[in-house]
């Protein structure tokens, strides 16, 4: 559901949102270097047993990935953000407020 792309080169990024055996919404990514002929093995960016939904991606340069969403976490909205040079790192609550924060955008120059 709610599949983002970003492209640059040969190389296609894309991220969902899919629910895991557990039952919650988390954000995969999957990464084509075949200008989207095929892909790899998708990767669970979120990673969490809360909520996941409505992912954003943008590239910079040909390996530097920015994922952005929106985690439910103890029923609280907060934005998360996971930075790559493949492979991610650990997500960053950017939002960690006890608020809601929902539609996160993202972009880089």
């Amino acid at each position: 559901m709610e599949p983002e792309i970003a492209a640059i080169g040969n190389n296609v990024y894309v991220t969902w949102e899919d629910e895991t055996p557990a039952g919650n919404a988390d954000i995969f990514f999957a990464v084509s270097t075949n200008n989207g002929t095929s892909f790899g093995t998708s990767i669970n960016v979120s990673n969490n047993t809360s909520t996941s939904v409505n992912s954003q991606i943008t590239i910079s340069g040909n390996n530097n990935v920015y994922v952005t969403w929106r985690d439910d976490i103890l029923g609280n909205r907060d934005i998360s953000v996971i930075t790559s040079a493949q492979p991610f790192g650990t997500p960053v609550n950017i939002s960690n407020n006890p608020g809601i924060s929902q539609n996160p955008q993202i972009a880089t120059s």
